[in-house]
């Protein structure tokens, strides 16, 4: 996967297809395929959706790019088309919490944890600790993992290696922040 500015550069590139009237994106933001390149030159075609849904049911656009065949989020674009570009540490939030609903007014921008705290928020996401389909760590390593550190024999940064998780993550654990 590459970098956050390298996406950046694809997002803006693929942007540049609703010029060469490739894609259009509309007032509800659906992405349409509207034409296709050959040889340098774009030919019209029958307008059709150009998403799909992923497998986290955000809505991705995919098309040739140089040769190669690359995808983005559909809201990413969406957003970067009506309202501009997305500032460094920022992310795409969906107001309503609906992951494909990518209408313009529907979109905004917020730092990771602003969207986290909107989730839980709206109801979006609730689900704490191992419940939660996205933890790394069990009840029984949390736990193993705050009983290590209350002996004074592990640091944040050996217990981080020793578990596969950030320093930062060990600290909301141990700070009881993270899993309660």
């Amino acid at each position: 996967m590459g970098s956050p500015k390298d996406s950046l550069l694809l997002e803006r590139e693929i942007i540049t297809m609703v010029y060469t009237k490739e894609i259009r994106i509309d007032d509800q933001g659906r992405i349409w395929r509207i034409g296709y390149k050959k040889m340098g030159v774009v030919h019209p075609c029958e307008p059709h959706r150009a998403e799909s849904k992923g497998k986290s049911n955000y809505l991705e656009f995919r098309t040739p790019v140089n040769g190669v065949r690359r995808h983005c989020a559909a809201h990413r674009l969406v957003y970067q088309y009506f309202k501009g570009d997305i500032p460094k540490g920022y992310t795409i939030n969906h107001i309503n919490g609906v992951p494909d609903d990518n209408r313009p007014e529907n979109l905004e921008i917020m730092t990771v944890s602003q969207q986290n705290a909107h989730a839980f928020r709206i109801g979006a996401q609730s689900a704490r600790g191992e419940d939660n389909n996205n933890a790394s760590l069990t009840r029984a390593q949390v736990k193993r993992m705050r009983m290590m550190h209350k002996t004074g024999e592990f640091s944040q940064l050996q217990l981080s290696e020793m578990f596969g998780v950030s320093a930062g993550h060990v600290s909301r654990i141990i700070r009881k922040v993270s899993w309660e």
